[in-house]
């Protein structure tokens, strides 16, 4: 037979698996010694960038055995808390280090303030806390210079000749964004034009947008611009190509 495993659709064709489980124990039968343990985070404070609500951001810092005989450390979980970490637990050899991974995953629209608790040989009374701090955020346009009613007015124009007006569009947040102008088909390209048509903004950043106006029959003309938002994290978006349907990465 000439049939192989590239004759095999992906969706079907399953990679080998397995879990790996941490398991951590000790044979002391009375409270340890007391270990040696510095922590890579200035006063103990762990700041996150403002991620976008449903995605993920990650901090790595550093545990330091400065000791001569090995650590155990281990974290305490909370399921509710958006803050995890990994590893949460082990033994560090003497004088040797572990890095540890926080992630941050939002849930809403607020600031979270949490606290990681690291015991330290299996003793509470030697537990060191760790202050983790993030922010959940959507994507947010403002235009500034229009009327309160959000509304923007071109000057008179004679028939054959073009005018502009430019619009300051801003991203208060703290993330960033993509924004994307559009006009209603009849308008766009003839009458009205907007450049440019789509930008990127970082956080709590500013950006120039140009209407161009150039009419060509005598007449009023009423139309509503739209200014479409998107994060630029989040899922990744449905691509279809050649071979299958998948997802970009």
């Amino acid at each position: 037979s000439q049939r192989s495993f590239r004759l095999v659709t992906d969706a079907t064709l399953q990679p080998p698996w397995n879990i790996c489980l941490r398991a951590l124990g000790h044979s002391f039968n009375f409270e340890q010694f007391l270990p040696k343990i510095s922590m890579s985070v200035k006063a103990n404070r762990l700041t996150f960038p403002s991620t976008f609500v449903g995605d993920e951001s990650f901090q790595t810092f550093k545990i330091n055995n400065n000791g001569n005989l090995p650590a155990q450390f281990s974290f305490v979980n909370d399921k509710s808390s958006p803050f995890t970490v990994k590893p949460w637990g082990g033994l560090i050899p003497a004088n040797q280090f572990q890095l540890v991974t926080v992630r941050f995953k939002p849930t809403k629209v607020k600031q979270v303030k949490g606290f990681l608790s690291c015991i330290l040989n299996n003793t509470p009374s030697m537990a060191q806390n760790l202050t983790v701090i993030g922010e959940g955020s959507v994507p947010r346009l403002e235009v500034e210079n229009t009327t309160k009613s959000g509304s923007l007015y071109l000057k008179p124009t004679c028939v054959g000749l073009a005018s502009t007006r430019t619009l300051v569009v801003h991203n208060p947040t703290r993330i960033p964004l993509i924004f994307r102008a559009s006009l209603p088909h009849k308008l766009d390209g003839t009458i009205l034009d907007v450049s440019p048509r789509s930008a990127r903004l970082l956080g709590n950043e500013r950006a120039t947008v140009t209407v161009t106006f150039a009419p060509r029959t005598e007449k009023t003309y009423r139309c509503k611009l739209h200014l479409k938002v998107r994060p630029l994290a989040g899922e990744a978006p449905d691509l279809r190509d050649a071979c299958q349907i998948g997802q970009a990465e």
